[in-house]
């Protein structure tokens, strides 16, 4: 909540500042400025009303905001990221243009890494890990490449 405080200055006038209280501290919101005459200190006074009155609105009805339902990032472990929209998409497409035929997972799945990155066979499974999170052994491949499908 905020408040005016109106306090003597070492040149024997007088300031008038918009307060609020914090960790039971006295923290300094606004300073409205300085007058030597009571006319001047009470002109500072209605201007740090006005003040008060457009910016109290917007302030929080909680003297302190509690963050205690935060996620604090020092206790998060970065995982990753997957690119599952343009496998997606690319899934989408080759089924509209009848790919969906090839009956071997391995097989389609290395036709949609090798759009997003061409590399060898053995590289393209361990690109389909990263990217995607798919996972094939290489034996699978293996046995793909002995009976001629690869």
């Amino acid at each position: 909540m905020l408040k005016i405080r109106v306090v003597k200055t070492a040149s024997n006038s007088r300031a008038v500042q918009i307060i609020y209280y914090a960790n039971r501290k006295t923290k300094v919101f606004k300073h409205i400025g300085s007058g030597n005459s009571d006319d001047q200190v009470a002109e500072l006074r209605l201007i740090a009303e006005d003040l008060i009155n457009q910016v109290s609105p917007l302030l929080p009805l909680e003297k302190e905001p509690k963050f205690h339902n935060l996620l604090s990032v020092e206790k998060c472990d970065f995982m990753g990221t997957y690119y599952s929209f343009f496998y997606e998409v690319i899934f989408d497409l080759m089924t509209q243009i009848g790919l969906d035929k090839i009956r071997k997972d391995l097989l389609f799945d290395l036709v949609v890494i090798r759009i997003l990155e061409p590399a060898s066979k053995l590289r393209s499974i361990t690109l389909l890990e990263q990217y995607f999170g798919i996972k094939h052994r290489r034996q699978t491949f293996s046995n793909l490449h002995l009976n001629g499908l690869i």
